[in-house]
């Protein structure tokens, strides 16, 4: 009966082949035994993976409102900075301005119109800030800053106060301006309010606060019109005055809304802040549900490990042996 056998070089490479893969097999074992997780999750789930597929997408679902939640965070955050520069640029200028008493002369009077621009120019820079590359107030539309100019607006408002008639009628007339959609509403260049954020299932937030919001127009229309004093309108001293006594009276109705508003997002951020909790919470969960489902038992593994090292030790002998064999020995 004839029988077949490998030649030397058949031989070298079989022994070679189940070296490679038996040094394989250890790797991936060692591999299990440090993270404690199965190398192979078909093997460890026999094959139904319905389980872990609904747990990744559950942390895929996760990661999104995570996310979210942390734009939202950051875009409140932003809103609430910008609205504390603007308390800090106006504060004690309400009442500086409607003083009679401190605007005693014109000097006085032109002093305080100069700080009520520069107060002006800040908060519509403070408005027009950009937080991750969105504009904060500019509403649906951030992809550009709400307001132009500090200057343009200026320059508008000097064109609508023309002709009018003494302080009050200065007043009524950048009233009508800002309430107009030709007037302010041309040169406000975001959008309408945002929608609520979705930061979870069934979970929104709302920060729509827009430079166009009344809370925030009222405190430019009072800062524009002191400006307007300090851009030569109403010529008599005393004029003068009266206007940015109205300007001022203005300013601290204004800081009512604008303290409001402050209000408004100090809830969304408290909201914004427990849902980033609990994203975090269940992503926790579902990373462990995870992990139990493709653990591996450690005595297991320290047995199949142990055996595969006793295999790697059984080859290198027998490869051993067969090397030192020769035609003299065997004659």
């Amino acid at each position: 009966m004839s029988s077949l056998t490998l030649s030397d070089m058949a031989q070298t490479f079989a022994l070679r082949r189940q070296n490679v893969a038996l040094k394989t097999e250890m790797q991936t074992q060692q591999a299990e035994m440090v993270t404690g997780q199965a190398a192979d999750p078909g093997r460890a789930l026999r094959g139904d993976h319905a389980a872990v597929a609904a747990l990744d997408a559950a942390l895929t679902r996760n990661r999104a409102f995570a996310d979210a939640t942390g734009l939202a965070g950051a875009l409140a955050a932003g809103m609430q900075t910008a609205l504390g520069a603007i308390d800090a640029g106006v504060k004690g200028l309400g009442g500086l301005m409607s003083d009679r008493t401190a605007l005693a002369n014109d000097t006085a009077v032109s002093s305080t119109a100069a700080s009520a621009t520069a107060a002006f120019r800040a908060t519509v820079a403070a408005l027009n800030t950009q937080v991750a590359g969105q504009s904060l107030f500019a509403g649906t539309r951030p992809d550009g800053p709400a307001l132009p100019q500090p200057d343009a607006l200026l320059e508008a408002m000097e064109t609508a106060i023309a002709g009018a008639d003494g302080p009050a009628g200065i007043e009524a007339a950048l009233d009508r301006w800002f309430a107009d959609p030709a007037g302010f509403g041309a040169l406000y260049s975001g959008g309408g309010p945002r929608a609520p954020l979705p930061l979870g299932a069934g979970e929104g937030v709302e920060i729509g606060l827009t430079a166009a919001d009344p809370a925030l127009t009222d405190t430019l229309k009072a800062l524009g019109m002191a400006a307007m004093v300090d851009r030569g309108a109403a010529g008599g001293a005393q004029d003068r005055a009266d206007l940015m006594v109205r300007a001022g009276a203005a300013l601290l109705r204004a800081d009512e809304g604008r303290t409001a508003a402050a209000a408004r997002l100090g809830v969304a951020e408290e909201r914004i802040g427990t849902l980033a909790l609990r994203h975090d919470a269940e992503r926790t969960a579902l990373m462990t549900a995870r992990a139990d489902m493709l653990a591996v038992d450690p005595f297991e593994a320290a047995t199949r490990l142990e055996a595969t090292r006793t295999q790697i030790e059984t080859l290198y002998a027998v490869t051993a042996r067969l090397s030192k064999l020769s035609l003299a020995d065997y004659l």
